[in-house]
């Protein structure tokens, strides 16, 4: 499973242009048209964390859905070894979304001191507290010593999205150099990967391992609760943070299945 994410993470980030990256156009009105080889690598960063919370939620004993929690911990320990960030940080984000942490019989079950160490060791690695310093210092280590890595994504956005918000190209009718060194230099290190990594990847194997991904489909995260809630009845009645993380993507067809085996609606079960 690790190679197989490297693999599609590798092609995906390869695609990327600079000119998506300038400017800030991700964040712009018509990004899917700016920066469509950016959005491709967000909706699949997306499709994978709801995919990984969509298969620890599909089995109905929290002892079950603990060893799928662990056997994904192990993918991101390879994924952390091959120093891909990006999907490394997917399962973390997976993982560590209220939905799941929120599951308190399933976190119980992991409870082996391989299992435990192994959840601390991705979440300190993976961690967003300090700007992501553990990623940061990998980053550059991996930079120094011409190792191989991928890059996740989502660091280089939010790095460019503060520089474009804090400072200005034209300051005192000055045109502000280290602005644009600064925004120049956090993309070189983004593309260094390239030199790094075979990008050419389309055997069959490959373009089968891309289509599964392309055949998910977006569910609400409310879908998720549901099955939550149905296999975890008290998860809902606990506290739940006000603000909520941007989830997307699971097979709609295989939750189908599980939603229609529903006793109630989740929406009638809430206090």
């Amino acid at each position: 499973m690790g190679e197989v994410l490297i693999s599609i993470s590798k092609d995906l980030l390869a695609k990327i242009e600079r000119k998506e990256l300038y400017k800030a156009v991700f964040l712009k009105n018509l990004k899917n048209k700016i920066c469509p080889n950016v959005m491709e690598c967000i909706n699949k960063f997306n499709k994978l964390t709801s995919f990984i919370m969509e298969d620890i939620l599909s089995y109905d004993f929290p002892k079950r859905r603990a060893k799928i929690m662990e056997a994904w911990l192990r993918v991101a320990e390879y994924l952390k070894l091959r120093n891909d960030h990006n999907d490394c940080v997917a399962i973390y984000s997976a993982i560590h979304h209220y939905i799941i942490s929120g599951l308190k019989l399933t976190m119980k079950e992991l409870k082996s001191k391989h299992a435990k160490a192994l959840f601390k060791e991705i979440s300190d690695y993976c961690s967003f507290e300090g700007n992501y310093k553990a990623l940061r210092e990998n980053l550059i280590n991996c930079l120094e010593n011409n190792e191989y890595y991928l890059p996740y994504l989502g660091m280089l956005l939010r790095d460019i999205s503060f520089l474009e918000a804090n400072f200005e190209y034209i300051d005192d009718d000055f045109i502000n150099f280290e602005k644009i060194e600064k925004i120049q230099k956090t993309i070189d290190n983004f593309f260094q990967f390239r030199n790094m990594v075979d990008i050419d990847n389309k055997n069959g194997s490959f373009l089968e391992e891309l289509a599964f991904f392309d055949k998910l489909e977006l569910i609400k995260e409310d879908d998720l609760e549901l099955l939550a809630n149905k296999i975890e009845p008290k998860f809902l009645l606990g506290d739940i943070p006000k603000k909520r993380k941007r989830l997307t993507v699971i097979d709609k067809k295989f939750f189908a299945s599980c939603v229609n085996s529903a006793k109630y609606n989740i929406r009638n079960s809430i206090i």
